[in-house]
């Protein structure tokens, strides 16, 4: 169980309103950069919609990463790893992987 006190409460507000609101009926592109021991991998990221067919009103999400690094010699055994890490940590903080409207009854 968890318990939220009234400033956790707020700042989650805060945090929410500041999520980036993914496009419904489209595919998002992210694009950024991830460092890598004094080099650098591009990223790009695809969130994909979906209906949810038991809830016809909310919509899910589906993201997958591609990555190219600098040049060979820093793939790592690690890089996938580290990657998927800044992937996650991103998505998590900035984008909501979940469209749901508690607003409505249907659920």
């Amino acid at each position: 169980m968890y318990r939220l006190s009234q400033d956790e409460q707020e700042k989650a507000a805060q945090l929410y309103v500041a999520q980036e609101q993914l496009a419904r009926d489209s595919l998002t592109y992210i694009h950024l950069l991830a460092q890598l021991d004094g080099h650098c991998a591009a990223v790009q990221i695809v969130i994909t919609p979906f209906p949810l067919l038991e809830y016809p009103d909310h919509v899910g999400f589906c993201p997958r990463y591609q990555y190219e690094v600098c040049h060979k010699d820093v793939l790592t055994e690690d890089t996938d790893r580290i990657i998927a890490r800044i992937v996650q940590s991103v998505i998590g903080t900035y984008f909501q992987l979940g469209a749901w409207d508690i607003s409505t009854k249907d659920w």
